[in-house]
């Protein structure tokens, strides 16, 4: 596992609810992460990170993180609700190679 991965992965797991929650983006583009995993490791040295890997239905998103790949598995939309990763995705269109 790489260390930008777990130290994600970490983040996520202490912070997640009763906190604050992680989150990437600001303002009208936030997205919290409620949950994911960095056991995932990495093919994604070639992929910059915050790139999204895979769709993977049932279980979340794969995205790069520079020297892993973490599997995020439940977000929320800043006014939106919690929802799984994957359906989050596809309900936003996005595909693989695109940044988050």
């Amino acid at each position: 596992m790489g260390v930008a991965g777990a130290r994600i992965s970490n983040m996520i797991r202490a912070v997640t609810h009763a906190y604050p929650g992680a989150f990437v983006g600001d303002g009208p583009a936030r997205l919290w992460l409620w949950a994911g995993s960095a056991a995932l490791p990495g093919s994604s040295a070639d992929a910059t990170p915050g790139t999204l890997l895979e769709i993977v239905p049932s279980r979340g998103i794969t995205v790069a993180t520079g020297d892993s790949v973490l599997l995020i598995t439940r977000v929320q939309s800043a006014g939106g609700v919690e929802e799984p990763a994957e359906t989050w995705a596809v309900r936003r269109a996005l595909r693989p190679g695109m940044r988050l």
